[in-house]
């Protein structure tokens, strides 16, 4: 059961949407985990962004990070993605019968950076929730600014060209 701060009834959590329902599993776990002290758990959570308005995707993706133990989370969220470091980011993608994964890498083999400091704030400043879609697309079309970003879909359409059917972007 669960009572809303202030209010003097409490309502099975059943009676709660999908979204409060995923919230207090998490809590859930967390709160057994800590009363355990277990810090090698593993937690694998499907899209927490299901039933969740952005702020509480936001929300319960702060509260995944911040717990002790492993989590693979896997999300088309891009609220979510725009809250993850760059380099947390796994791409997996099915090849036939093969998950193919993919993630930009910290290092090169030579021990340099793979990204100087500049291309990452580039990339982190590129994606955001307004363009962190690409992570999840097919084919991307780069573009200068603005002006392209906007008229590549209308001559994609005038085109007869349905760039989110072939899970492109611009």
């Amino acid at each position: 059961y669960l009572k809303a701060p202030g209010a003097e009834v409490h309502f099975p959590l059943t009676s709660f949407g999908m979204g409060s329902q995923s919230i207090a599993v998490l809590s859930l776990f967390r709160i057994y985990a800590e009363t355990l002290g277990l810090t090698n758990a593993i937690l694998g959570v499907e899209e927490p962004e299901s039933h969740l308005h952005p702020h509480l995707q936001r929300f319960i993706f702060g509260e995944l990070r911040g717990l002790e133990n492993q989590v693979f989370l896997t999300t088309h969220s891009t609220f979510i993605t725009d809250e993850a470091e760059l380099y947390e980011i796994v791409r997996l993608k099915r090849k036939g019968a093969i998950a193919v994964a993919r993630q930009i890498p910290r290092r090169l083999p030579s021990g340099q950076p793979f990204l100087d400091k500049t291309e990452e704030r580039v990339l982190r400043n590129y994606i955001n929730a307004e363009n962190s879609e690409v992570l999840f697309a097919k084919c991307v079309i780069l573009s200068e600014g603005k002006s392209e970003k906007l008229t590549f879909p209308i001559f994609a359409k005038a085109m007869k060209i349905n760039l989110d059917q072939l899970g492109g972007t611009c």
